[in-house]
């Protein structure tokens, strides 16, 4: 027959430590302070481009207080929270400030342009002392925009007006103008007007004599 003996007692002599408690994180306060910092710099205009900076220690020093024994998870979860919240809106704002910045930096282009583009006369004359000119060509560039005209047998004298972009965007116009007399000779001219100034003018004598007028915008700064 067996005999089971009494459980044992804990020997009141042998004094137990008692549970660990938990103490305060300076380090998860660091990164609440500087979480709170980043977030203030993130919904700040132009501030937000350099919130990432501060953002990124609190992470750092969150993450620290995170994996510290024995310390306080509130203030370093917080901190977490702040860095990456900051991060997040910095980001929005800075690129709705970046939109906002190129939006009115292109209105005030426009403006700038709309107001130094005028539109000014462009007249081509041929004249001369026949009745007709046997061929006139005329072309103009303009603002990127090229085209080439031509009439048979016009009756002289003979013009044509149209408006050009003065100032534009691509303030380089390029404007040509020929005439020739036909076999029965003669004097011809031609000449190019813009704004009421003449930028070229020609003349020709001769059977199948060949007028040749050109000129740009830059004549007219002359």
């Amino acid at each position: 027959m067996s005999i089971t003996p009494p459980p044992s007692t804990p020997d009141s002599s042998v004094p137990v430590p008692p549970p660990a408690t938990k103490q305060g994180n300076p380090v998860g306060l660091g990164s609440l302070i500087v979480g709170a910092v980043a977030f203030l710099f993130a919904i700040i205009p132009f501030l937000s481009f350099i919130a990432w900076v501060p953002a990124l220690v609190a992470i750092g020093l969150a993450i620290a207080g995170l994996v510290a024994k024995n310390r306080k998870k509130v203030t370093p979860a917080i901190g977490l929270a702040l860095g990456i919240l900051a991060i997040i809106v910095g980001l929005i704002v800075s690129l709705v400030g970046i939109a906002t910045v190129a939006s009115s930096v292109k209105d005030d282009m426009d403006q700038a342009e709309e107001a130094a583009s005028v539109l000014v006369p462009l007249v081509y004359e041929v004249s001369g002392d026949t009745a007709t000119a046997s061929n006139i060509t005329y072309s103009t560039y303009d603002d990127n925009n090229s085209g080439t005209s031509q009439v048979a047998d016009a009756p002289l004298p003979w013009s044509i007006t149209s408006d050009v972009e003065r100032g534009g965007a691509f303030d380089f116009n390029i404007y040509s103008l020929s005439a020739s007399t036909g076999a029965d000779g003669g004097t011809i001219s031609c000449k190019i007007t813009i704004d009421g100034k003449v930028i070229s003018e020609n003349t020709a004598t001769g059977a199948y004599a060949f007028a040749m007028c050109s000129g740009s915008t830059s004549d007219l700064d002359d």
